[in-house]
């Protein structure tokens, strides 16, 4: 198997403003965020290897380059309003993205920090907008809109200039005192390197032949966790429309030795089946891990 090395380089700022105004809790609890990253990515393919993005999809293996790089620069505007007051209450969630090329042309090209066109070469400037309505009732809320997802089961990719999102409807109870529950059904995204929040859900490691992407429907989940003092579990099923059933079991206890010690255990599992057209192929995984500190 060729081996490859990457080099990334980043530098964020994080401002956060916390509004103060005297107009109840929408604009009391609202917060903005504002985040400047700088992000350099060079990725060296060795052993012979070449890279097949960009402009280089277009040329023969030959006349590939064997390096891909990337430099951007990205400013992200986050905005949570609170919620109005009242036995229901309504909010809103907000962002805005905008990136700038800074170093990349299309025979570098295909790192994901910018978009590309059909041509393989990399754009000079893209943007973005999101947004979400919520409401809450007690301590549990039902937001629907472009979300950022964190789940063990179905989680956005965080790993580039700007993280992925995904569209659709999300439930979050928080009744009770040691237990959590949340269930979500997406049927859209938007890329790490798109402006269009309406494309289909992709996988990066399940591709047909040639390489081209797989495109799926909807992604949903469903779980919850349970935490008493040093004991906690957690309990979580997810399906990728078409391709898999994965379901997700966690177990974290933590001993206390004496004051200044403590001895914790962490162990999780994943099994994974593929189910109707099977489009990322046959799939019959079970993956688990335990660890200790």
């Amino acid at each position: 198997m060729p081996r490859q090395s990457a080099m990334v380089l980043g530098t964020v700022c994080v401002i956060a403003l916390q509004a103060t105004a005297a107009a109840g809790s929408f604009v009391e609890d609202s917060k903005l965020k504002i985040i400047n990253k700088n992000f350099f990515f060079h990725r060296d393919f060795r052993n012979g290897s070449s890279s097949a993005t960009g402009t280089n999809a277009f040329k023969p293996a030959s006349e590939r380059n064997g390096y891909a790089q990337e430099w951007a620069q990205g400013f992200l505007l986050d905005y949570q309003s609170g919620y109005t007051p009242g036995l229901l209450g309504l909010g809103v969630d907000a962002s805005a993205g905008l990136g700038l090329k800074l170093d990349g042309g299309g025979g570098t090209a295909g790192l994901r920090l910018v978009p590309i066109d059909s041509d393989g070469k990399p754009g000079d400037v893209y943007s973005r907008i999101g947004g979400a309505l919520k409401l809450r009732a007690s301590k549990s809320t039902l937001k629907y809109g472009e979300q950022m997802p964190m789940t063990p089961v179905l989680a956005v990719n965080t790993v580039r200039l700007f993280p992925s999102a995904a569209t659709g409807l999300q439930l979050n109870v928080n009744e009770f005192e040691h237990f959590a529950f949340e269930a979500g059904h997406y049927t859209k995204q938007t890329g790490v390197d798109s402006s269009n929040s309406g494309d289909k859900f992709t996988t990066d490691y399940a591709l047909r032949r040639g390489g081209t992407a797989i495109t799926y429907d909807s992604a949903s989940f469903v779980g919850g966790r349970y935490q008493n003092g040093s004991l906690s579990f957690a309990l979580y099923a997810g399906q990728l429309e078409d391709a898999w059933h994965q379901y997700y079991a966690n177990t974290k206890y933590t001993f206390t030795i004496d004051p200044g010690r403590r001895l914790g255990f962490d162990f999780n599992i994943y099994r994974t089946l593929d189910y109707g057209r099977s489009l990322a192929g046959p799939i019959n995984n079970t993956s688990w891990s335990l660890s200790t500190a």
